[in-house]
């Protein structure tokens, strides 16, 4: 009775309709088969083409209607669908909205993601995923699905927020060179507020272990192609131009350790990077500098630099390095004054002995 009444209205008191149905609906929300009518009657509303009030009575099914969130759920994606192909963008996305706002106070994220996709609007897409702390979901793609979407929309400052938040979660989950491949994949623009990301980057690699090889090149490729990204970009900027510096000595020495005929091509370029042992850790600097630089023959600069790694080796466990005598050092470039660094870059175990032999 009430369905006709609301069609009769429709088609000849058009004015009464509002009245009618709100009567309806004082009705309906006292009525424990509530979520049944109002499914009925946008169901009805739908068969007619008038997909407007099939969309209203979709939405009008709410928590206090009904508290199954699998129904709630149902109805307004209903609605969102209904909304995507029946009415125009404006109309259609102000649904959608409503719909998303819904999803997310039940919880329901992801279906609230995929409808702020659907309607191309990357940064809510992205905003749900993430204030949803939905991790788990992100590590299995669907960060890059995120990525790719806000990439799409040729919007930077959108993509490289969340490049970097990806980053950040990489960082933090001890998968550094994921977020290195990240930012050789999307780029690496001169932001302030990535300084602090490609810093770490490098430092990262500036204290792993086992990068004096060969098969290290690749990854010192991809910090070497970061960071002249961001010089390139930047104002004049001398810690990343230095980083920049050491990153393309490293690199280079990895190119040359593939050609047994340019070993002490390795040993120069690793003498040079001792120039930067304030920002190498420099107990690591030494230590490859001296087994370079035996490498190569070079048995007198081998013997200095390696009983120098076993000083700065001894004074790092003793938490200071007041007792390193650094005349020898006086009137190089190789500086005097360094940070002590955070840990032995070699264990006791792997040490060459004292006044090692060369």
């Amino acid at each position: 009775m009430w369905q006709d009444a609301l069609r009769v209205c429709k088609d000849y008191v058009p004015t009464m309709m509002q009245q009618v149905q709100d009567e309806y609906d004082s009705i309906v929300s006292k009525d424990p088969k509530g979520t049944d009518n109002y499914i009925q009657q946008a169901q009805q509303w739908e068969a007619s083409g008038d997909h407007t009030h099939a969309i209203e009575c979709y939405l009008k099914v709410t928590q206090k209607v009904n508290p199954d969130l699998r129904v709630l759920e149902k109805c307004w994606l209903k609605a969102a669908d209904l909304a995507i192909k029946f009415l125009d963008e404006k109309k259609a996305q102000k649904v959608v909205q409503v719909v998303c706002t819904r999803l997310i106070e039940i919880t329901r994220y992801i279906p609230a993601a995929e409808l702020y996709v659907q309607m191309s609007m990357a940064k809510e897409a992205v905003d749900v995923l993430i204030t949803a702390a939905e991790w788990n979901r992100a590590k299995k793609g669907d960060w890059k699905r995120c990525l790719d979407v806000a990439k799409q929309q040729k919007d930077q400052q959108l993509l490289h927020k969340y490049v970097a938040m990806y980053a950040a979660t990489l960082i933090k989950g001890d998968k550094t060179e994921a977020a290195l491949d990240l930012y050789v994949t999307y780029g690496a623009p001169a932001l302030k507020q990535n300084f602090n990301i490609y810093k770490h980057l490098a430092s990262y690699m500036l204290k792993k272990k086992g990068t004096n090889t060969a098969a290290s090149y690749q990854e010192w490729s991809k910090l070497r192609r970061i960071l002249q990204e961001v010089v390139t970009q930047a104002t004049k900027n001398e810690e990343f131009e230095t980083l920049l510096l050491i990153t393309h000595y490293y690199a280079t020495r990895s190119a040359c350790l593939t050609q047994p005929d340019l070993k002490k091509m390795a040993a120069k370029l690793s003498v040079s990077l001792l120039r930067h042992s304030d920002v190498v850790p420099a107990d690591k600097a030494f230590y490859e500098a001296g087994m370079m630089c035996k490498d190569a023959g070079w048995e007198n600069m081998a013997f200095f630099f390696l009983n120098r790694y076993l000083d700065l080796a001894e004074a790092i466990e003793e938490g200071s390095l007041d007792s390193i005598d650094n005349a020898d050092l006086e009137g190089t470039d190789i500086p005097l004054e360094i940070p002590l660094p955070e840990a032995l870059h070699l264990s006791v175990s792997r040490r060459p002995p004292s006044n090692p032999p060369v």
